[in-house]
């Protein structure tokens, strides 16, 4: 095809299609700058919100973490108390043993009136009585049961006036239990 145009029209022609051409593709930058802008102000808004979600999750875990702190604190509390129950009773002495290791050496006619427990040492718990016998005899058997009874009785002490009366006698014995 031949263009017989001036050269001028030629230019103006060519200087057109060259603002067209850059119309076209400042409306294509723009409308590909106004979709990214849109994207991004949608993928913002998916992230506002994970983020919000992820807050109330922090909170939640939050709050649960300090109610777990509360009970473990508790928790603390009540193993210090089981600790201190624990120390206290392995401290006691069982006393149900002592008179069930003692009451069948105790004839029929020997009666107690008191009976202390006086202290713990390497070789049991010391105990004191003081009782009554209707005769000499019973008193005799009660030594003889307390001393033959070697391995849980030991340091069998009868003071001698305890055998000077021949009936109704008061006495006092000391000795020395081995508990386990």
């Amino acid at each position: 095809m031949i263009n017989l145009l001036p050269d001028n029209q030629k230019k103006e022609i060519r200087q057109e299609e060259k603002l067209k051409i850059v119309s076209i593709l400042g409306l294509i930058l723009i409308a590909y700058l106004l979709s990214l802008g849109l994207l991004l102000f949608l993928v913002k808004g998916f992230l506002d919100a994970d983020l919000e979600i992820q807050k109330i999750y922090y909170n939640d875990k939050k709050a649960s973490l300090e109610s777990l702190k509360g009970l473990e604190e508790e928790t603390a509390s009540v193993n210090t108390k089981i600790l201190k129950l624990k120390n206290f009773y392995g401290g006691q002495t069982d006393y149900t043993e002592i008179f069930n290791k003692l009451y069948p050496k105790i004839p029929a006619d020997v009666y107690l009136s008191s009976i202390s427990f006086l202290s713990k040492n390497d070789k049991g718990i010391s105990i004191s009585m003081q009782g009554s016998s209707d005769t000499r005899e019973g008193l005799n058997l009660l030594k003889t049961n307390l001393e033959g009874a070697e391995e849980d009785f030991s340091d069998v002490f009868f003071p001698p006036e305890s055998w000077i009366k021949k009936n109704n006698i008061n006495f006092s014995i000391s000795f020395n239990i081995l508990i386990d």
